[in-house]
């Protein structure tokens, strides 16, 4: 039986946290359950939805699973024909990481990955540590490795803020962000492009997420929903160490439930659910997946993800609820 942590703030927020993919089964706030998750623990060992996981050591894609780094192309896993997706076939959802510290109040995960390790170069070293405070869920990731390579980490929590609801379609969205990343049949981005220009992809102001998952745009057809990178209003400064900023804000009228995202990261992924199937349906959770852009490696003018030999790379993630 796979052992469950809990880590609460006392009022009223708890988090419940297995070691395998360093995976948040349930945030509870008030009694109330806001992320998907299976009934059974067991389900998250043959998992195919990255249901809460920690994904690594780069999450998305990564073009025909290959890129060069310091004049070496580097082949990666390739578990998401023709690309590499979240890491490949082996990536850190599927492994169980160690815990290294817990309190009331936090957990500390652990794992190392070798070099070569599906691909990707140098050996490195992760710790996550998720902090539960004042109705604010902590996420933070720190990384060294003994060589150069590209690192992406990031949280894939389904979020539904209605009481047993089956669908998203009713919350409403408001992203910081003023263009967007299209992409194409395989997932890949194209070239960043203003949301003015897309107003399917346009949540610069808060709207209902059936607004996009019912419109006829092109790129609604290409994922069945969004599921696409939305860059981030942030302020740049140091690749590995930006400010951390509000990025996102979902909202549910009937739960009279808000949920705020905030990140160091230069990017939001929004994915509806739209392949989520049996136990689940689809567009039955919304992942606010803070991550750097899709395919990155492989474009010289997306915000850089090299991560040098012996420097950190630190990261944070908050999610903070409230009520309207």
């Amino acid at each position: 039986m796979m052992k469950k942590y809990q880590v609460s703030d006392g009022m009223g927020l708890t988090v419940t946290v297995i070691p395998k993919g360093a995976t948040i089964t349930s945030i509870c706030f008030q009694n109330k359950e806001l992320t998907l998750g299976y009934s059974d623990i067991n389900d998250y060992l043959s998992d195919d939805f990255y249901l809460g996981a920690t994904v690594g050591r780069y999450a998305n894609r990564i073009k025909n699973g290959k890129f060069s780094l310091d004049e070496h192309t580097h082949q990666l896993s390739v578990n998401q024909l023709p690309h590499c997706l979240h890491g490949g076939e082996n990536n850190f959802s599927k492994r169980l990481w160690s815990v290294t510290e817990i309190t009331d109040s936090e957990i500390e995960l652990h794992i190392i990955s070798e070099d070569g390790d599906q691909g990707f170069p140098g050996t490195l070293e992760v710790w996550h540590r998720i902090r539960v405070s004042n109705n604010k869920v902590y996420l933070s990731y720190r990384a060294f490795s003994d060589k150069d390579t590209v690192v992406n980490l990031t949280n894939h929590c389904y979020f539904n803020l209605e009481e047993n609801s089956l669908s998203i379609n009713e919350h409403q969205l408001k992203i910081e962000a003023e263009a967007f990343l299209p992409i194409d049949e395989n997932g890949i981005p194209l070239i960043k492009q203003s949301l003015s220009e897309h107003k399917a992809f346009d949540y610069s102001e808060f709207k209902l997420i059936e607004h996009s998952l019912c419109s006829d745009h092109e790129q609604i057809k290409i994922a069945n929903g969004i599921d696409h990178c939305f860059t981030l209003n942030v302020q740049h400064q140091h690749q590995h160490q930006h400010a951390l900023e509000l990025a996102a804000q979902l909202i549910s009228p009937k739960s009279q439930l808000k949920l705020s995202v905030y990140t160091t990261l230069p990017g939001l992924q929004v994915y509806t659910g739209n392949y989520l199937s049996d136990p689940f349906l689809p567009k039955q959770g919304i992942c606010l997946e803070a991550q750097f852009w899709p395919d990155s490696p492989n474009r010289a003018e997306f915000p850089s993800v090299k991560l040098c030999a012996g420097e950190e790379y630190f990261h944070e993630i908050i999610y903070e609820i409230s009520r309207l």
